[in-house]
């Protein structure tokens, strides 16, 4: 009972079937929305009409929330992410932790995706971005999102057979 116990929490993350799960709604989550917003809401408003004026509302709220949010915390927020990407690059390459090496493989892309979405903030607040500007602004975003999940899904499944492989399945 206690090795069934031990074995559901084991920190052995890319053997988990609870890691791959998590990996799984993790990117689903990340390229189902655009600054906040649903990608469907992108998706409507392409029809034009109320949909189109709601997502423009949407979009000029998120917006000033990422701006508002960086301009205020933006010492705060570059610290943060540096302290964590750093110690988690150490525990997860120079001590070989695979806990942390997981977690590293859902972090640095999360804190890309995060600059892209501040990006694309400072980039809608500064120009006089028209209906159909927003809209492919919006699904190049997701492209760029999807890239990304794709490159480090395929990187983490490489990196966890390799070291699924050298360090075995059983410890």
């Amino acid at each position: 009972m206690l090795g069934l116990i031990g074995e559901a929490i084991s920190l052995r993350s890319f053997s988990s079937l609870w890691y791959w799960v998590a990996a799984a709604v993790f990117w689903i989550a990340a390229t189902g929305r655009v600054l906040g917003i649903s990608f469907a809401s992108v998706n409507r408003a392409r029809g034009g009409g109320l949909a189109l004026m709601q997502l423009e509302t949407m979009t000029q709220i998120a917006v000033q929330i990422w701006v508002a949010g960086w301009q205020k915390w933006q010492v705060l927020w570059v610290a943060l992410s540096a302290a964590t990407l750093v110690g988690l690059s150490l525990l997860a390459f120079s001590y070989g932790i695979e806990f942390a090496q997981a977690l590293w493989f859902l972090v640095f892309p999360y804190l890309m995706i995060m600059a892209l979405q501040l990006r694309l903030a400072l980039r809608i607040l500064g120009e006089d971005v028209g209906d159909k500007a927003l809209i492919t602004m919006m699904y190049r975003f997701r492209i760029k999102v999807q890239l990304i999940g794709f490159t480090f899904i395929s990187l983490t499944a490489s990196f966890a057979f390799f070291h699924l492989m050298i360090h075995g399945y059983f410890r």
